[in-house]
């Protein structure tokens, strides 16, 4: 028998007594019932627009699976069926055998240091030396980048300040030039 995660949406408060009825049907043994309550739907399913949510860890036989599904969908108090196969690795199953086992390893040893477990996730927080290298790599090239940016700006405010200087050349120019036609106007009437 294998553990498969059923999750289902039923129009029925009680859509766990129809979904257990079919489970039984096949042999399933429930290891787990949760209620995920009601909620409203994405879009209307049959006409419903609200329903109840449930998630069921089963042990079932691979084969039956299949049967199951249709079952669950042919029903019409059950809207929606999901079945997930799940190792039987799970969390829940592992966390206690973790504990286990490091309780076993302080007994064997006691010079073993204990580190809570928020100093454990610190420290895996932790960034190695090659993300370390990365970023150093990244905030040069920042700098680079700031260092062309301010170069940029440099070369646009010399470029401003020709353009202000060749405007004032210019209006000299113009001046330089309307004083000597004043001077070649008098010369001429003269």
């Amino acid at each position: 028998m294998n553990l498969y995660e059923v999750t289902y949406i039923s129009t029925e408060e009680k859509g766990n007594d129809i979904a257990k009825a079919i489970f039984d049907s096949f042999d399933a043994e429930i290891t787990n019932h949760q209620d995920l309550g009601k909620r409203k739907l994405a879009y209307k399913i049959n006409k419903e627009t609200q329903a109840n949510y449930f998630c069921d860890l089963i042990k079932i036989d691979g084969e039956n699976v299949g049967k199951l599904e249709k079952k669950l969908n042919q029903n019409d108090k059950i809207l929606r069926a999901l079945i997930l196969r799940k190792s039987e690795t799970t969390v829940e199953n592992v966390l206690p055998s973790i504990e286990v086992k490091s309780t076993e390893i302080i007994k064997e040893n006691k010079e073993t240091e204990i580190i809570p477990i928020k100093e454990v996730k610190k420290e895996e927080t932790k960034k190695t030396e090659a993300e370390e290298k990365v970023e150093k790599v990244l905030e040069k090239g920042n700098k680079k980048t700031v260092a062309k940016e301010e170069k940029k700006a440099e070369t646009v405010d010399e470029a401003k300040e020709k353009k202000d200087k060749v405007k004032k050349e210019a209006e000299e120019e113009k001046e330089r030039l309307e004083k000597l036609e004043e001077k070649l106007d008098q010369l001429l009437k003269d």
